[in-house]
């Protein structure tokens, strides 16, 4: 079939299989329909339950675009001719738009009210440089670069704006701030390589680095907990913090060399993994498997089991709960070898595409 057709590329599973412990079953995988002239695409979150991403032309044009109905729609801003999505979720798409080869870029976001979409520039004039990584409720977080000043470092700083009011500055003169998650109350990121948590914008941020590892970052809340990678020999591992640095929870599955958790939602979290690090010449490998976990190490899914020819390799980077039904968007790929064996081996993706899973809870 031609997978042009949104509904061309359908997989489903029905009856037992591996993930019914996780409670999900009759798993089906949608292809997306790329918009025309576009080769290359991901899903990175759901807006109204629609999957939203970015589209890539064979020259690297990349371009928001979200699937209502199913149907590819690109995202328009104020005449910008580039838009970028980072990320959706509820009736917020997170994103930005950017000119000049990137040197200009402002943090922006859609917004869903009275059946339709409307574009919002975020930018804000006292930085060089913002954009905006995530949505929760009225929350749009990101992060910002102010203006160069000789001879003072210039250090990132992170940026919520409440819809409707001026961007709040979490500034940190003395480390560099990214944040990456937030669930309309709370937000996470790291400073200076650390995993940080920020219970609430006046609170203190909390700093989530455990004894014995070496670099950290959170993307994803749900609850009392907070998710992303930690790092150990060189190698990410995905991690789940509950509040402080003596909580972190390893959820990296026996065998697996290296994996994060780029998404959670009401007890399922989902990311990839890889079970080899790198190629014999040194250079990461591209065959990631896009994964599902439910609360543990030893409760996951490899969703790449379901992929069907021609792709072989995938990251999941969002789920959340519809009703009975869990929906995860990510990018489904072929993952190709040259020179397999030797020290000159590489791997590249020929092709990529966004996709979504979905699964019934039982």
């Amino acid at each position: 079939m031609d997978d042009r057709s949104w509904r061309a590329r359908i997989l489903k599973y029905t009856g037992v299989n591996p993930t019914t412990e996780l409670g999900i079953v009759d798993w089906q995988l949608t292809v997306l329909q790329l918009p025309k002239r576009f080769a290359r695409g991901k899903a990175l979150g759901f807006c109204q339950g629609w999957p939203v991403g970015q589209a890539e032309t064979s020259r690297a044009k990349v371009a928001a675009t979200w699937w209502p109905q199913g149907k590819p729609e690109l995202l328009t801003l104020n005449g910008y001719k580039e838009v970028r999505a980072s990320s959706a979720h509820g009736a917020v798409i997170a994103g930005g738009w950017q000119k000049d080869q990137g040197e200009h870029r402002g943090a922006a976001a859609w917004t869903w009210a009275d059946n339709q979409l409307r574009g919002l520039d975020l930018h804000d004039p006292r930085f060089d440089r913002t954009w905006a990584r995530a949505a929760a409720g009225d929350w749009i977080i990101g992060s910002g670069v102010p203006p160069r000043v000789a001879g003072v470092r210039t250090r990132n700083v992170g940026l919520v704006w409440r819809l409707g009011e001026a961007a709040h500055i979490l500034a940190d003169p003395e480390t560099e701030v990214a944040i990456h998650c937030t669930d309309g109350v709370s937000v996470g990121g790291g400073r200076d390589g650390r995993a940080t948590w920020w219970p609430s914008l006046e609170a203190e941020p909390v700093d989530l680095e455990s004894p014995g590892w070496s670099g950290s970052t959170l993307f994803a809340l749900d609850g009392e907990a907070q998710y992303g990678s930690a790092f150990r020999g060189g190698r990410a591992r995905a991690a789940r913090w509950a509040g402080g640095p003596e909580t972190l929870v390893d959820f990296t599955p026996e065998g697996v060399e290296t994996a994060t958790i780029l998404g959670a939602c009401q007890g399922f979290q989902v990311g990839s993994l890889r079970t080899r690090y790198a190629c014999q010449g040194g250079s990461p490998g591209c065959d990631e498997r896009a994964v599902v976990w439910r609360g543990g190490a030893d409760r996951w899914f490899d969703l790449n089991s379901l992929l069907g020819e021609p792709y072989n390799s995938s990251i999941a980077y969002a789920v959340e709960r519809f009703g009975s039904e869990i929906r995860i968007c990510g990018e489904v790929r072929r993952c190709e070898v040259s020179n397999p064996n030797t020290k000159q081996e590489s791997h590249f993706i020929p092709r990529a595409n966004p996709a979504v899973w979905t699964g019934r809870l039982a």
